[in-house]
Order: structure tokens, then sequence, then C-alpha cells
């Protein structure tokens, strides 16, 4: 893992996740042979873990876009997030920014609303990531 921090060239370099998106994973076809319910929940507790590490950080980071095309799977089949351009440290008991960008089908209402939110915003989206697993279908498709 590195980064470059001299502008123009911000950039960061991480691990290759070969298997992509857990989205692109979970809705392909023949997708139940790969993904036994011990592997996915294995790849639950991946998310719960990353998400309980960006919310112990002093202060917490509060991720605002947790979503399954946001996380990435390695070959091993292990999940870490990422993309956190909509990211914000927590300063009080909300966040300040209330921006309600991001995916609508696992947004919190309160994000939805453009109400200030916290780290409980990403539990909501996580909860539907862990239907989303348990389901193998796209949150809110029918």
């Amino acid at each position: 893992m590195g980064a470059v921090t001299q502008p123009p060239n911000l950039s960061i370099v991480t691990e290759y996740l070969s298997r992509g998106s857990l989205f692109r994973l979970l809705h392909k076809p023949g997708v139940r042979e790969v993904l036994d319910e011990r592997r996915r929940l294995s790849m639950a507790y991946d998310v719960a873990k990353g998400m309980n590490y960006l919310h112990r950080h002093n202060p917490p980071i509060v991720h605002r876009d947790l979503k399954s095309p946001n996380l990435l799977v390695d070959k091993k089949y292990t999940v870490k997030v990422c993309d956190f351009g909509l990211s914000r440290l927590k300063a009080n008991t909300f966040l300040s920014s209330k921006s309600a960008a991001g995916t609508p089908e696992w947004m919190a209402p309160e994000v939805l609303r453009d109400e200030p939110s916290n780290e409980k915003s990403d539990v909501y989206s996580f909860g539907v990531i862990l239907w989303e697993l348990a389901t193998l279908q796209q949150p809110w498709g029918n």
C-alpha cells in the first residue's frame, strides 16, 4: 500500500482485489454454487470488521455510502470497504455535512431526508447489505 500526496498526482496504491465488487459477485448467474451460506456469513463479518474499524477511529469515520458496489472482494473472498468519497469525520453527535449524495437503495432514511447523520446510518446500510447477502437479490428490486 502506498500514496502519492504531491499535487497534481494525488493517488493511492492498494492491493488488487481480483473478484471485483460484492454487488457484481452476488448478482452473477450461478452464485449459489460459489457462495454458500458459510462463505456469505464470513463476507458479512468482513464488512462488519471494516465498518467497526472506521467507527472506532477517533473521531469516528462515517462512510455514508456503504453498499455492495463499494465492497471489493479478493481471491480468497475476503471483503474490503472502499470508495470513501462521501466519508466524513464525526465531530460531535452528528455529522455537520448533510449531503444526500449516494445510492438510495442502501441509504438510511435520515440520509435520504437530508437530515444529520452519524455512524448509525452506516449500520442501516449494513443491514441492507446483510439482506442482500442472505437473499442474493438486489435491494428493493421488486
